[in-house]
């Protein structure tokens, strides 16, 4: 079973985004990043897209501080990512990442991103809380233009699902994340979010206070 069906609402192709990159004189990596993705969506050979991503990130680890080469990696690892995740691996998506990426604050926010709805598709938003504060933390990332995103699916991918209201407020009153007007959408996400939490508490209370008032020994679905 794929897990990629719910992550289809992000624009693979914009993710990875390397049509700007002439391949006429460039990196044999271009050249298997194309290959890659016609091997991820036309063949659907999964396995070999990951194996051509592997080769490509491979040949830019001995070329560092290029920001082509560094737009070349982000988009292998989207591609990387996207295979790993149709063969059901998505549990090696981090560690593979880690290998290409000292730490999360480093990751370009398209694979951060992709890592957000990935795992919070699979019902593991805990899994990236930490990764994802980090990320969102680190000074460089928050002059980028995709820290808006990466902060609105922290905040409703994963603060949410966990219950953490208290910081997803402070999220949601970030300028540098969201306008004055995305700020009013997201504050009211979170507040609909603590008054269903409330509600089940509630009801949570009386179905326990409904137990300790039946009669001794007697069930309540007794007839």
């Amino acid at each position: 079973m794929a897990v990629t069906e719910n992550v289809s609402s992000c624009s693979l192709s914009a993710m990875w985004d390397w049509s700007h990159l002439s391949l006429s004189g460039t990196p044999p990596a271009v050249c298997l990043l194309d290959a890659a993705a016609d091997l991820l969506v036309l063949e659907r050979n999964f396995a070999g897209a990951l194996e051509l991503c592997e080769r490509g990130l491979q040949i830019l680890s001995t070329d560092n501080g290029d920001t082509k080469n560094e737009q070349v990696k982000a988009s292998l690892c989207v591609i990387g990512i996207q295979a790993l995740a149709e063969m059901d691996q998505w549990r090696e998506v981090l560690p593979w990442l880690f290998t290409y990426y000292q730490t999360a604050r480093e990751m370009p926010h398209n694979v951060m991103e992709l890592c957000l709805l990935l795992y919070s598709s699979v019902k593991q938003p805990r899994v990236m809380l930490d990764l994802s504060r980090e990320w969102l933390r680190d000074p460089n990332n928050q002059l980028l233009p995709g820290y808006r995103k990466v902060a609105e699916l922290h905040l409703l991918r994963i603060l949410l699902p966990l219950g953490h209201l208290s910081e997803a407020e402070e999220v949601a009153k970030d300028p540098r994340a969201f306008t004055a007007q995305q700020q009013e959408v997201a504050l009211t996400a979170v507040a609909e979010e603590r008054r269903r939490l409330r509600l089940e508490e509630e009801e949570a209370e009386r179905e326990n206070l409904g137990e300790l008032d039946s009669p001794p020994g007697m069930s309540i679905s007794a007839k």
